[in-house]
């Protein structure tokens, strides 16, 4: 759930005014690059390289994806637009210890491994609402797929707008025109490339926000005096100490950080259909055991460079903190001016950094709409026509474009709000955490039945009306 717990528009909006981003013609270069690579994605897959016109090529590749690349995606789709800003602001506002949110994939890679992944692969399960049916009943499976498209269709528009309204307030272009022209070019690979495109247009943009994210620390770090004088700076000033305190009313400590980030990236990875899908269209239980081992290995590593970022702006800045100064006005703000002053002067690193930001939201927003096309067919619309092949790929197709419509002219709401995160948090916390209830309660307590899984949702979803 990192992508419901970054979205802000203050965060966005930091791009603006604090950190004073000029972009040239280099820029606009490279930020166009990015978008022309993920549009051939598109057409080398939807025009040149067609498999079969069935629902299983579209949706899962024909189940012959490989072990590399989906690892990849999955690195990709954790990271938000927003948390590769707000993440590094957390660490310089409040220490290491929401680095145990990393270090918990230690646990969280073998609980997917050997407990929720396997479930899928023994039932031959490729919507991971399809197990709650033959679990419980249909009805767990109908509130759960209803959970899982009303949580979407609130976050389908936030996460292009966001990078768009940053994009606009560095250009000056309308930021509805840029909405409009990034989610036409995600919608466009989405709907004709199925997801091998998506997965493929991930790896390219996982390689982009890589180069960004240890760019920017490295040469931080050495704009400092080296990776020895910011620890010792970031020692001397409490950033590295662990809060092994018990008391529940602390912010954040070893505990609370590892214990619930454990649970919320099983539950997120493992029982998200944007991930399942993923990880069920390789060939074998092997491949994905592989490709998740692969994941967890390069999701600490880039999320490393990514809090380390964060120290580094510390070690940057203890002695003359933007914030008291005046220059930036929120720690969330701390990130795009660090990144000017550190790499400004260098010709495209502006647009090397939007273009992190913009990717980290393609990749959300492309898995989100090919996932959220299928389980709306498969639930809500193959039970009421005659299904063939060929048509269930017109609909979902379609289905994609009515999405990248609904994103453009969600874009006019968002634009209102002034923070959405505690909407976020309430919305997103109480589907979510009713959705990873009733799959931990199905797999783990045999002798529950369909009858406690509905009410115990049932009544989730009351407390939040």
């Amino acid at each position: 759930m990192s992508n419901l717990l970054n979205a802000t528009i203050p965060a966005a909006a930091a791009v603006a005014v604090d950190s004073q981003f000029v972009f040239n013609s280099t820029d606009y270069v490279v930020f166009s690059l990015m978008l022309s690579i993920s549009a051939a994605i598109g057409v080398y897959f939807g025009f040149f390289a067609k498999g079969e016109d069935t629902t299983e090529e579209y949706l899962m590749g024909g189940k012959r994806m490989k072990t590399i690349p989906i690892a990849i995606s999955l690195v990709a789709s954790q990271l938000s637009a927003i948390s590769i800003m707000t993440i590094p602001g957390e660490m310089y506002g409040y220490g290491i210890n929401w680095f145990f949110n990393v270090l918990c994939m230690v646990l969280v890679v073998p609980l997917l491994n050997y407990v929720i992944i396997p479930v899928f692969y023994n039932n031959n399960i490729t919507n991971c609402y399809e197990y709650l049916e033959l679990r419980f009943d249909k009805k767990v499976r109908v509130l759960q797929t209803f959970l899982f498209i009303s949580t979407m269709f609130f976050m389908l528009p936030i996460f292009i707008f966001l990078p768009s309204l940053a994009f606009s307030q560095v250009t000056g272009y309308n930021v509805h025109i840029i909405n409009a022209i990034v989610c036409g070019i995600c919608v466009f690979y989405t709907m004709f490339g199925g997801i091998k495109a998506v997965v493929w247009t991930d790896v390219i943009q996982a390689a982009i926000m890589v180069v960004s994210v240890v760019l920017v620390g490295t040469m931080g770090a050495h704009r400092v005096g080296g990776f020895a004088e910011v620890f010792r700076i970031a020692g001397e000033g409490g950033r590295l100490d662990v809060n092994f305190n018990l008391d529940l009313s602390t912010r954040s400590t070893i505990w609370n950080v590892f214990s619930s980030a454990t649970l919320m990236w099983a539950g997120y990875v493992g029982l998200n259909q944007s991930c399942v899908q993923r990880i069920v269209s390789l060939p074998s239980l092997k491949h994905a055991r592989r490709s998740l081992w692969i994941f967890g290995l390069g999701f600490m590593v880039i999320m490393f460079f990514n809090c380390f970022t964060g120290i580094v702006i510390y070690s940057r800045f203890h002695d003359c903190d933007p914030i008291q100064s005046g220059h930036v006005s929120k720690v969330d703000k701390m990130v795009p001016y660090f990144v000017q002053d550190t790499v400004g002067h260098l010709r495209g690193m502006p647009g090397v950094f939007i273009s992190c930001v913009f990717s980290a939201a393609l990749s959300t927003l492309s898995a989100s709409i090919n996932s959220l096309g299928g389980v709306v067919y498969f639930d809500y619309i193959k039970p009421c026509i005659r299904h063939t092949e060929h048509r269930a790929n017109v609909i979902m197709k379609l289905f994609v474009l009515f999405c990248g419509v609904y994103c453009v002219l969600g874009g006019v709401a968002v634009e209102k709000f002034n923070s959405i995160l505690q909407v976020l948090y309430s919305v997103g916390g109480v589907s979510f955490g009713a959705t990873c209830g009733v799959f931990i309660l199905g797999m783990l307590v045999p002798r529950a039945h369909g009858r406690v899984s509905f009410g115990k949702v049932g009544d989730l979803g009351a407390k939040t009306n």
